[in-house]
């Protein structure tokens, strides 16, 4: 088992703890209560392994998650940190990860000779071969060339006879398709959603992340459910909740 600080925004905020159990690795969070949202990921190697949302639990704020290692494949190896998820992970220097040792300023090679020199001794060069270049040979004088008649014009083509073009047919209709074979197709071509994972509070509620909005989920007839601002109806493990956005604690359709 193995313990990391959680550091937000450049201070301590609680501790994650790390159990490796055999196929399986559990993630165990806790934080002090903030008034935000508060999403973890685990950096290192250049690599951000996202944990998920922080849930109210009693005084403290904590996450459980077990991860399977087709899951864990895209983590890193080796946990460098535990921040806010999002951040921009450090890559490491190849150099400094390859373990190179720095070549002292003594040791050295010595530096090529200036371009200023090579150009010298290419002009050098040039200016050489111009020298015991032989000097070229008179062309001959070109004959006389005969007259050449320009050809008459060219004698015109008959017309050809006008074809009727086939125009198409306007009353022409693409042949319908079966039912079975369109739903086939409005299948294969609608992405299958990927299910949510909801964590519980002790007030009933439900919260989660679905990657782009945060969303909070009340019990259907619970009384906190605001009027004149519509949820979305779903079923969650049995049974019904309104869902909604939250953004700034407050919620939306």
């Amino acid at each position: 088992m193995e313990t990391y600080p959680i550091i937000i925004d450049g201070a301590l905020a609680g501790k994650l703890t790390v159990d490796r159990q055999g196929p399986r690795t559990a993630f165990d969070a806790e934080c002090a209560m903030r008034p935000d949202l508060l999403r973890i990921s685990v950096y290192g190697g250049g690599r951000e392994g996202y944990l998920g949302l922080l849930a109210p639990e009693g005084e403290h704020l904590t996450l459980h998650r077990l991860f399977s290692r087709s899951q864990l494949r895209d983590f890193p190896q080796e946990i460098e940190r535990v921040e806010r998820a999002g951040l921009p992970p450090e890559v490491p220097d190849a150099a400094a990860e390859a373990g190179e040792p720095e070549v002292p300023a003594e040791q050295r090679e010595p530096e090529a000779a200036p371009a200023q020199e090579a150009s010298e001794g290419v002009q050098m060069s040039k200016t050489a071969m111009e020298k015991e270049a032989p000097e070229p040979c008179p062309e001959p004088e070109r004959a006389a060339e005969p007259d050449v008649q320009e050809p008459g014009p060219e004698p015109e083509s008959p017309p050809e006879p006008d074809t009727p073009k086939s125009c198409p047919n306007p009353e022409s209709k693409p042949e319908p398709q079966p039912a079975d074979v369109r739903a086939a197709r409005e299948q294969a071509s609608t992405p299958e959603e990927e299910p949510l994972d909801w964590f519980a509070s002790p007030d009933g509620a439900l919260v989660c992340f679905d990657g782009v909005h945060s969303l909070i989920a009340l019990p259907l007839g619970d009384e906190r459910i605001p009027a004149g601002v519509p949820g979305e109806q779903r079923e969650i493990e049995g049974r019904e909740y309104l869902v909604y956005r939250t953004r700034d604690g407050r919620l939306e359709a």
